[in-house]
């Protein structure tokens, strides 16, 4: 009998989805399945006008329904589904969490930025299997940058700040810089 289990990982940003399935043989021997990146960017009016509008709303669920299509295709057995600061910031953001549930089956949950800094430093840490230990872990995305202060394995300060590729796109109105459907993130 094989011991191991399906697992999934979907994170909602403010540039793209993205969906990760992989086959974990113990807490810390995972093999990579599947790998999947929507640019859906989440993003778009959430930062200017605190709001998803209808069009972002509908390509997220569509991918979602895919991503849902994706897992049951691998058997996946446990998911986590979060989404960072465009959902944070969305006064909407219920809509999009409803609409998701209800098309795809899928639960997102929007996390606060210090538990979106605790996934960085663990997958940071994964990648480097402990061997070493970073002192500055950033993670600019596309609403925040997310900076973790370290002393080995133990997070000294962390900040959360209001930095990322979207928002100031959207702030500076800088238009067509970055093609959505062809950006590698």
């Amino acid at each position: 009998m094989d011991p191991s289990i399906r697992v999934a990982a979907i994170d909602a940003g403010s540039n793209a989805l993205r969906l990760l399935v992989a086959r974990a043989e113990s807490p810390t021997e995972v093999t990579l399945l599947r790998s999947e990146r929507y640019p859906v960017r989440l993003g778009h009016l959430a930062f200017t006008r605190n709001t998803l509008d209808k069009k972002t709303l509908s390509r997220a669920v569509k991918a979602f329904r895919h991503f849902r299509e994706v897992m049951e295709r691998y058997r996946v057995e446990s998911s986590r589904a979060v989404a960072t600061s465009a959902a944070r910031e969305a006064r909407n953001r219920r809509l999009l969490l409803d609409r998701i549930h209800r098309k795809a089956g899928i639960q997102l949950e929007v996390v606060d930025s210090a538990e979106e800094a605790r996934l960085v430093r663990l997958a940071v840490f994964h990648a480097l299997r402990n061997r070493v230990f970073p002192r500055l872990i950033l993670d600019l995305g596309g609403g925040s940058l997310e900076v973790n202060l370290m002393r080995g394995a133990t997070l000294e300060r962390e900040a959360a700040l209001p930095l990322g590729v979207v928002r100031l796109m959207e702030t500076y109105r800088i238009e067509d810089s970055i093609n959505v459907d062809e950006e590698e993130e």
